[in-house]
């Protein structure tokens, strides 16, 4: 039996990272929900898939961590600093539970300290 190979990739205990996940109120997934963190006059966002998870790591690149960079194509940098976080909902979903005008966009203030920061975010449906 051949044996199969595996290429694992990991991260540094000290590599500060931004992750989480954007669910419903019940806690189910949504995709295409945008996240995304200005930084050096660069935005980096990131767009949930189906598991609704985003990330930003100290080094993410442009081209091949699954972000979009708009302003420029540097890899992030995040030293301990504070960060600001800005949640784009996806159509169908808003960021507040009352009445059936939708609110999109949500922020939160993040202050990493060289570890890893966990932000959820809920999204509610929109009314018909």
């Amino acid at each position: 039996m051949a044996a199969s190979l595996t290429t694992l990739v990991g991260f540094p205990k000290k590599t500060t990272m931004i992750y989480g996940y954007v669910t419903d109120a019940a806690g189910m997934p949504i995709s295409g929900a945008q996240v995304s963190i200005l930084r050096n006059s660069i935005t980096y966002t990131y767009t949930t898939g189906a598991d609704g998870f985003y990330v930003f790591f100290d080094g993410m690149n442009c081209a091949t961590d699954n972000v979009i960079c708009t302003g420029g194509t540097a890899n992030l940098t995040l030293p301990n600093a504070n960060y600001t976080l800005t949640l784009v909902a996806p159509p169908g979903w808003s960021t507040s539970s009352s009445g059936c005008t939708p609110t999109g966009t949500a922020t939160v203030n993040v202050n990493t300290q060289g570890k890893a920061f966990r932000k959820d975010w809920k999204l509610y449906a929109t009314c018909p």
